[in-house]
């Protein structure tokens, strides 16, 4: 289970699942209520441990154009 801070990177399903069942087995995380998910997959860009923003579903085009907007947001208060 990852530690306050860290990012958790998963590759394939399986690596997911391990993930969601430790997560649910520690009783320390409810990933849907906590982060607010609505489908999968969701990405979450946080600032500050507040979420700012987020794409929901498989959305290839939205999800660039977030990361650039906020790379750049990110460059201007640098």
């Amino acid at each position: 289970m990852a530690e306050e801070g860290q990012v958790i990177s998963c590759h394939s399903v399986d690596s997911w699942n391990e993930q969601l069942l430790l997560a649910n087995a520690s009783k320390k995380l409810d990933v849907t209520q906590d982060w607010a998910i609505e489908a999968m997959p969701t990405f979450i860009f946080l600032k500050e441990g507040t979420i700012v923003d987020k794409v929901v579903g498989a959305r290839k085009d939205e999800l660039q154009q977030k990361i650039t907007l906020h790379m750049q947001k990110a460059r201007i208060n640098f």
